[in-house]
């Protein structure tokens, strides 16, 4: 454990680098970060994540590896009390990245030693291509749109999936190259989106299988992620899935895939000490993990970046424990006396939607917002 005068000293330093970071001097931002680490033992998370967030953008992954085995080590060892979960999926993703540096190395290494003719023409290429093809001249578009199409296959599956494409909302059959394409095209409406999923279950791995969103070719995995966790919440019937599909996945943001949540790296958890008694909230780092986590769920037709960071700019600048008895510091920053009242709000899409409506008009109507937003910046009224 550091004492008083090295958590003034480092926690000191650190809101020097994180203000570095802000005006985009990223590395002196780092030099100040590493050199905390080699000084001091500093205790919280985000000594080790800004510094590990700056190295992965600079694809110096090994280094980004130590700086989080190094974190592992500190909370496995009782430093400071964190959840290690955070920095695992850290790494895993680390070494996926190293792995996929080495592949495209050796690809590259054998492409440059071989004799055999290379073909620039990949099976992406060619569904891309097809999928330029495709007629749209009597497709009615919805709002938010999936689009699955595929050719003649001699898979025993077949007549099921065309059976299937046939009692879409919207059917198309398309000649590519002398060819019958057949295209389904389905809205985020729950009992659409779940006849998707059942023909996309079909034919997914067929070579001519293609699925637009919103005029964007998807990639499978995300596709994958998608129905997991939009069919999920189609089948659950529950509006407010996306805030609370169970309580360890309670959030203020409308989407429990950006990993902050009640209990899971809450969002009062992400900042630093600026005094003894004064916890500064950082809202970029939170912001920057959010669009981490959120990058395979974008296109999910209820994912609404606008929304959260609404609700990231309603959260406090700072909290003052000497003056607000309802935080108490931790192990590792603070935490709610009583994580109850932080989690009072009733959450509602629509209602959030419809905040952000009257946001937009509040510069013309001059009315005091009373909705979602206003309902999270009351819990804080004591804070800045």
């Amino acid at each position: 454990m550091s004492d008083d005068k090295d958590f003034d000293k480092y926690s000191n330093y650190f809101k020097q680098a994180r203000n570095l970071e802000k005006l985009k001097k990223e590395d002196e931002a780092l030099k100040i970060y590493l050199d905390i680490l080699n000084k001091y033992e500093p205790e919280g998370t985000a000594y080790y994540e800004r510094p590990a967030i700056i190295l992965e953008k600079q694809k110096r992954y090994k280094e980004a590896i130590k700086l989080c085995n190094m974190a592992i080590k500190a909370i496995n060892n009782k430093k400071f009390n964190a959840d290690v979960n955070e920095f695992e999926h850290r790494l895993n993703r680390l070494n996926n990245k190293i792995e996929k540096q080495e592949n495209s190395k050796t690809t590259v290494s054998k492409k440059e030693f071989t004799n055999k003719p290379v073909n620039h023409c990949s099976s992406t290429d060619s569904t891309l291509t097809q999928e330029k093809e495709i007629s749209t001249e009597n497709i009615n578009f919805p709002d938010w749109y999936v689009s699955i199409s595929f050719g003649e296959s001699r898979s025993p599956s077949f007549a099921q999936a065309l059976a299937l494409a046939q009692i879409a909302p919207q059917y198309i059959e398309n000649n590519v190259s002398d060819k019958i394409l057949y295209q389904a095209v389905y809205s985020d409406k729950p009992k659409e989106y779940l006849q998707f999923i059942k023909l996309y279950e079909l034919v997914n791995t067929w070579k001519s299988c293609v699925v637009v969103i919103n005029g964007t070719v998807m990639d499978r995995k995300i596709i994958g992620g998608l129905n997991y966790c939009y069919g999920y919440k189609c089948r659950s019937c529950n509006p407010n899935f996306c805030f609370v599909a169970s309580e360890m996945t309670l959030n203020h943001f409308g989407c429990h895939r950006i990993q902050i949540s009640a209990y899971n790296h809450p969002w009062w958890s992400i900042g630093n000490f600026i005094t003894p008694s004064i916890w500064h909230v950082d809202k970029q780092a939170i912001l920057e993990g959010i669009e981490t986590y959120s990058l395979a769920y974008i296109m999910c037709p209820s994912f609404s970046i606008e929304n959260i960071k609404a609700v990231v700019n309603s959260l406090p600048d700072k909290i003052d424990l000497s003056e607000n008895k309802e935080w108490e510091k931790s192990h590792n920053g603070i935490q709610p006396r009583n994580s109850n009242k932080v989690y009072t709000i009733k959450f509602n899409l629509d209602q959030v939607k419809m905040d952000q409506n009257n946001i937009s008009n509040k510069k013309d109507t001059g009315k005091k917002n009373t909705g979602f937003f206003s309902k999270l910046k009351s819990l804080f009224k004591r804070d800045s």
